[in-house]
């Protein structure tokens, strides 16, 4: 690898790693929230499903959610990572379903970063 790619593919883990860090800052801080259910796929595998609200200002797209399967005292078990494919408005909400490996009592939902997109308003 020259030392050119080596630069670039630097600079891309870093800034991932900045998004992430500002993504999750901003879904404590109110820009998005999550309705989640427990179900299984079409070929009966444990999912979680649901709605995430778009909170804040302008549209995103193709959230990348981490889901974080939680015991009966609030403990986290077990994680899985999936997408909500497609893009939502702000104010508005996207489907999304996450296979996972541990069931749990409950479920949490953060979103690890996102792609922004101008309205045009």
């Amino acid at each position: 690898m020259s030392a050119r790619r080596a630069a670039f593919a630097f600079r891309v883990a870093a800034a991932s790693i900045l998004l992430a860090g500002a993504a999750h800052a901003q879904m404590v801080a109110g820009r998005f929230h999550a309705e989640v259910q427990a179900g299984q796929s079409k070929k009966g595998s444990p999912i979680v499903w649901g709605y995430l609200y778009n909170d804040g200002a302008g549209g995103v797209g193709n959230p990348r959610l981490l889901v974080e399967t939680l015991d009966a005292q609030g403990q986290v078990i077990g994680q899985a990572q999936g997408q909500a494919l497609g893009s939502v408005l702000s104010r508005g909400r996207l489907y999304f379903e996450v296979p996972i490996q541990t069931t749990g009592a409950s479920y949490r939902v953060r979103v690890l970063s996102w792609d922004t997109f101008a309205t045009g308003q």
